[in-house]
């Protein structure tokens, strides 16, 4: 049975590759630069799907020799390669409507390219929020990261269909409209991307979880039946999820079995939280002790 994440971005591909077929098709035949341009990029989103599909295959790989604390990371560092490709992508959107600001649109024939503009309009933005939902949803970075990567794709053909309608009503003075448009789109887009690669740069540099989420972890430790007291709570993010340890202050008088019941009890209650803990080290020390 195929995984929500692999049907998605499998999906995914499929659109891409018609997309990247009717826009290079239609762009090539009624000498539409905007089009064709657009199609470029909706085949970069494929190429993106297959990042995709390799970094999910090795992220749910388990823990081996090698990696102790599992693959999850491939998913983080797949999701900053994505980042990085679409920030350059947005601003090659911007440099060639820069650069191309001043042509004219004379023999172009724009009604299958603005078909197939709209056509990608609709079906990326679908793909936008249902690869988002479920990267959300199992707390997939690269997942996100595409999803983004399929707005884009919307964003830009929102700038083509821009162009091109203004074409079909208004004639050729009005052809510059395509540029400006997909100009402050690809600067959005860098915009994003800029976001992306920050976060996922940030977890491969062990950045602790928001504030909330540990509080939220010191809270469950401390109520946890048994435990005197902590320090030392540590985490860090992996692949979407979290890993810690905390030292936790036992009774000195207690039997070790005793002390181990209690040290399952705090990853137990700690994993059932829902804070996405995926690790949790318990040290225990007696509630005497002094570092």
């Amino acid at each position: 049975m195929q995984s929500p994440a692999r049907t998605i971005t499998l999906i995914g591909m499929f659109i891409n590759l018609l997309l990247v077929l009717g826009k290079v098709t239609s762009g090539i035949l009624c000498k539409s630069q905007t089009i064709l341009a657009d199609g470029l990029h909706s085949a970069s989103d494929f190429v993106t799907d297959l990042l995709v599909l390799w970094g999910l295959k090795f992220s749910s790989t388990p823990a081996d020799s090698d990696h102790h604390f599992g693959h999850m990371r491939y998913s983080t560092v797949v999701a900053l390669f994505l980042g990085i490709l679409l920030f350059l992508a947005g601003l090659w959107i911007v440099v060639e409507a820069v650069l191309t600001v001043s042509e004219t649109h004379s023999e172009i024939k724009p009604f299958w390219p603005f078909f197939f503009a709209l056509l990608s309009i609709l079906s990326k933005e679908w793909l936008y929020r249902a690869t988002k939902r479920v990267g959300e949803a199992i707390k997939d970075p690269s997942l996100v990261a595409n999803a983004w990567h399929h707005r884009s794709d919307a964003l830009s053909s929102i700038g083509a269909a821009i162009g091109l309608l203004v074409v079909m009503v208004g004639g050729n003075d009005f052809g510059f409209v395509d540029h400006v448009a997909a100009g402050l789109i690809g600067a959005y887009l860098c915009y994003i991307a800029g976001g992306i690669v920050r976060t996922n740069a940030k977890e491969l540099l062990d950045e602790a979880p928001d504030s909330k989420t540990i509080e939220k972890i010191a809270e469950v430790v401390r109520t946890t039946s048994g435990v005197k007291g902590f320090h030392s709570l540590r985490a860090r993010k992996m692949g979407g999820k979290v890993s810690m340890d905390v030292h936790v202050l036992i009774d000195p008088e207690m039997s070790m079995k005793d002390g181990h019941e209690v040290a399952n009890r705090v990853e137990a209650r700690i994993k059932n939280a829902d804070l996405d803990v995926l690790h949790v080290v318990v040290h225990l020390e007696p509630a005497d002790h002094t570092e």
